[in-house]
């Protein structure tokens, strides 16, 4: 009655007032006042402790926001990456080579893998095909497979034939990558167009081929 007819202010009626006003705003950045050496005052203090831990959590809420918020953003350069570096190791064209029609389907299982082809001709009438795949995705992959290709590329002109090719190239990325726990598939393929004879070397792959008449 005192508060209804003479706003005549009591502690506990100012308590509700600032934790309606808290309630209403959302603001928990400030403590409430307290009384001191009153029942009210009591209960003021364990009310900020509680406004403590809130503050405390709503912190650590967003420091873990903004730190998921950063990792999400180095993913997707990493994946960014990947990109460029598969693309430029990969032709989606078809092409004729020699005698040769090469048809390029390409259907990535994933975003980005480890996957990689090139076809050349080594001389009139002679197509060479590689297609490897480095074990994982994204950018560990893509590197490894763009390792994979820059060895090959320094080798896949030699005189070496399909299986002594393959061995070199396996050699090489052991003693460049041993310690990384890492392993790629691979089948090469040459194509003699002047005699018919295809050969290969493979390690992982099934080759597949379908020969119609001669």
């Amino acid at each position: 009655l005192n508060f209804a007819e003479h706003r005549a202010t009591t502690e506990l009626t100012d308590l509700f007032l600032e934790m309606e006003y808290q309630k209403r705003t959302g603001d928990l950045s400030r403590n409430i006042s307290v009384e001191p050496f009153t029942e009210v005052g009591q209960i003021a203090e364990r009310y900020n402790l509680v406004l403590d831990k809130v503050r405390s959590n709503i912190k650590e809420k967003e420091i873990l926001t903004n730190q998921l918020e950063y990792n999400l953003n180095i993913i997707q350069s990493d994946l960014s990456t990947a990109r460029k570096i598969q693309s430029n190791i990969l032709s989606k064209d078809d092409k004729t080579i020699g005698n040769l029609e090469i048809t390029i389907r390409y259907l990535p299982l994933a975003e980005v893998g480890g996957d990689f082809f090139d076809i050349m001709e080594l001389k009139p009438g002679l197509i060479r095909i590689i297609l490897a795949d480095a074990n994982g995705h994204g950018v560990q992959a893509a590197l490894i497979t763009m390792a994979i290709k820059t060895i090959y590329e320094s080798l896949k002109r030699g005189i070496y034939s399909v299986n002594e090719l393959l061995y070199y190239l396996n050699n090489e990325f052991l003693h460049s990558f041993q310690n990384l726990n890492q392993f790629f598939t691979c089948i090469i393929i040459d194509v003699d167009t002047n005699k018919n004879k295809i050969r290969y070397s493979s390690a992982g792959h099934l080759p597949q081929f379908l020969i119609n008449g001669n």
